[in-house]
């Protein structure tokens, strides 16, 4: 939803929404709970948004449009 390429895991999911992992990981109920949690934030596409702009902004940057290249001339170089 973010747009990695790579899996998240949950722990790093619930910290992407600024939330921590409540329990010990890899146990069946609290790792639904926190599922559960996530899901219920995800789920509204205007509060997943809201939650996850600094991360996707972070994620996917808006292009600079001026380089350091664009200092030089390359035109010269053979």
């Amino acid at each position: 939803m973010i747009g990695l390429t790579r899996q998240v895991s949950l722990e790093d999911a619930l910290m992407y929404t600024g939330d921590d992992f409540e329990g010990k990981q890899h146990d069946a109920l609290y790792d639904a709970r926190n599922t559960a949690h996530l899901y219920a934030m995800i789920s509204n596409p205007a509060d997943y948004k809201a939650e996850l702009k600094k991360v996707i902004d972070y994620l996917h940057p808006e292009p600079i449009g001026v380089s350091i290249g664009d200092m030089f001339d390359f035109s010269k170089l053979k």
